[in-house]
C-alpha cells in the first residue's frame, strides 16, 4: 500500500507518522495514482473537506 500524508497531525511530525507507516511494510510518496492512502492531518485547510483541491 502507498501512503501519502498532507496536514499537521496530533500524532507528531509528518515524519513520524510516515516512519510508522513504512514500518508496517507500506510506502509512502507523493500523491498520484499508486496512492492508495491519502491521510489528511488535523489542521488541513477547508479546500481538501470540500474536494475542491485535485481531483
Amino acid at each position: 500500500m502507498q501512503y501519502c500524508f498532507t496536514g499537521t497531525f496530533n500524532y507528531g511530525q509528518r515524519k513520524l507518522c510516515e516512519q510508522a507507516v513504512i514500518a508496517r511494510g507500506a510506502t509512502v510518496g507523493g500523491l498520484n495514482r499508486k496512492t492508495d492512502v491519502l491521510v489528511i492531518g488535523v489542521y488541513a485547510t477547508d479546500s481538501w473537506k470540500h474536494s475542491s483541491f485535485g481531483q
